[in-house]
């Protein structure tokens, strides 16, 4: 019995280690001299009156454990933009990042409570798709809770952009394991419903806000998502109708 006991915990925390939202940052980290990659693709449209009709985008991330407790990350992203009877492709960002646990406390067996900083650069991708004409520096925290069935994040961050408006966001997410109710030594995965608060806004007083609901699967050693993001108000940013959202990740 307590080799089972041991067994499921050990499954329930690799289970529970990679819980992360589709659009939010997490305080989860690889362990030492692991890596896992993330691939997220987009389908977003926009208030035909803006400055964009519709958008895809491919964002793909890496995380490797340089420590148990930090972490390189390295993001690229390639988005197509139709709008205003013209379409352009490319690379939009590339990004560069250090990623530092700087809190943990267990609070039981699978209950955790932990705290990163993120610091590091967006490089420039390619005009007519690209976020920022320069580099831009990147900080931010995230702190993640797991407590029994129910997860919940945090996340604030700025984005510094030369001769442009800076921008920050502020977000909290909410995930609930649908299944199982409780893990056992045959737990092959888990399911969860994510729900998300989005929110940004800039130094030239644009913002937007969002909420954005979906359906997460994670095995030991992948994970796969799908999530709709829907707009709450907005003032001054492109005004979004709704964005569609898949991501599939290879877990450590």
């Amino acid at each position: 019995m307590r080799t089972g006991w041991a067994a499921a915990v050990v499954c329930a925390a690799g289970l529970a280690g990679a819980q992360e939202p589709a659009y939010m940052d997490a305080a989860t980290h690889p362990a030492q001299g692991q890596a896992y990659v993330r691939a997220l693709g987009y389908a977003a449209e926009y208030d035909a009156a803006g400055p964009e009709a519709r958008r895809q985008a491919l964002e793909l991330k890496l995380a490797y454990g340089v420590r148990s407790s930090t972490a390189l990350l390295l993001e690229s992203e390639w988005a197509r933009r139709e709008g205003g009877g013209e379409t352009d492709s490319g690379f939009v960002r590339a990004g560069l990042l250090l990623k530092q646990r700087v809190m943990r406390k267990d609070l039981g067996p699978l209950d955790t409570w932990r705290a990163s900083v993120l610091a590091g650069v967006d490089l420039p991708g390619e005009e007519g798709v690209r976020e920022s004409t320069h580099v831009s520096p990147r900080l931010g925290v995230a702190t993640t809770a797991i407590l029994g069935r129910h997860g919940l994040n945090g996340q604030a961050d700025w984005t510094g952009r030369i001769g442009e408006d800076d921008r920050f966001r502020l977000n909290g997410s909410y995930l609930y394991r649908l299944a199982p109710a409780t893990y056992a030594v045959d737990t092959r995965g888990a399911w969860y419903a994510v729900a998300e608060w989005l929110n940004e806004a800039t130094t030239g007083g644009d913002w937007r806000s969002d909420a954005a609901m979906g359906l997460l699967y994670e095995a030991r050693a992948w994970a796969a998502e799908i999530g709709l993001r829907l707009p709450l108000a907005q003032d001054g940013l492109p005004e979004l109708r709704q964005e569609v959202v898949i991501g599939l990740r290879w877990l450590p």
